[in-house]
């Protein structure tokens, strides 16, 4: 391997640890330096994949035009490697959030697994199916062991917080993106997760504090229409409610979710039609968003799983096994 590509392709992924906006970045642009040190570098290739894959799924950028980098570079990947668990680890990631497609995501991360079954990233990757399909208790093992085995990774201590936060642990999810904010301040949609358990917890003074902190314009502003709304501020959360659907239309799910969250299931329906439109990577995670639950009851969220391919039918069909 040369030196030059090795040496960036380690300082990419200390700043992909991050899990910031700036670390992101960051971190592509030493991977893609290490590629230009050596094209054939398929770790490299691997890693700008993962990169790319995190940023659409963290909202870093246009979507659809990360997932098909993120798909350009693992392919490149396994042209030059093809049992490269990494890349097969984002085609899977790629197939469960861009391309709504569960069988070929479970493909792709078993195989992943098999692989590299203690690879961080691939594991990381696992964990995301795993909430997708409601595994919530194996993936928070997963990710307990993974943040035990590197305590200092802001990314990890978030992805807890989020497995925690699907499952309803209202406390531990605040107590691990904390943690992640200790290590990397300033992360998107952290606080705005925070302000949603604080919620949950009928604590909106916590949830009020944390809203303000949120780095991600359009979250801060559905986080605030929520907490208006359940500070009986109803004409409020209406105002900005309809503020943030007239400035930021692309945030159709997390529209969605605001609905939802007042109790608006006409309204809700509309938004997620409207995100499968988007191509909203969000959509993986809708089955099992808290703050989608109250559509559960709702004769239109049969239809709207088919949609988005995780209709109870297909899902029983789904098999994937944590052992190696």
């Amino acid at each position: 391997t040369n030196p030059n590509a090795y040496n960036e392709f380690l300082q990419g992924r200390y700043f992909e640890a991050l899990g910031s906006l700036e670390g992101s970045e960051q971190a592509a642009d030493f991977y893609q330096a290490a590629l230009a040190s050596d094209p054939e570098y398929s770790p490299a290739w691997s890693a700008l994949a993962n990169n790319y894959v995190s940023q659409a799924i963290r909202g870093y950028g246009d979507w659809k035009s990360l997932f098909e980098l993120a798909r350009g570079a693992a392919y490149r990947a396994l042209a030059i490697n093809p049992e490269g668990a990494l890349s097969h680890a984002a085609l899977g990631s790629i197939a469960l959030t861009f391309d709504r497609a569960l069988s070929a995501a479970a493909i792709h991360l078993q195989r992943a697994l098999r692989l590299e079954p203690k690879d961080r990233v691939v594991l990381n990757r696992v964990t995301m199916f795993l909430d997708s399909v409601g595994r919530f208790q194996d993936s928070i093992r997963l990710r307990e062991q993974l943040t035990e085995s590197d305590p200092v990774n802001a990314a990890m201590h978030h992805n807890l917080g989020y497995s925690y936060f699907t499952n309803e642990q209202w406390q531990q999810s605040i107590e691990s993106f904390k943690t992640a904010l200790r290590l990397s301040p300033g992360a998107a949609g952290t606080h705005f997760l925070i302000s949603i358990a604080y919620v949950a917890m009928n604590d909106l003074s916590g949830a009020s504090t944390q809203i303000q902190l949120e780095v991600v314009d359009p979250l801060r502003a559905i986080g605030t229409a929520v907490i208006h709304f359940e500070l009986n501020e109803v004409e409020e959360s209406d105002r900005t409610a309809e503020q943030v659907a007239r400035d930021f239309p692309e945030w159709a799910y997390n529209i969605a979710q605001l609905h939802a969250a007042r109790g608006e299931n006409d309204k809700a329906f509309y938004f997620l039609d409207k995100a499968i439109e988007l191509d909203d990577p969000g959509l993986a995670e809708a089955p099992h968003f808290p703050m989608l639950n109250t559509l559960h009851g709702d004769a239109r969220w049969t239809g709207f799983l088919k949609k988005i391919g995780h209709s109870p039918e297909l899902l029983a069909t789904i098999e994937f096994s944590l052992s190696p």
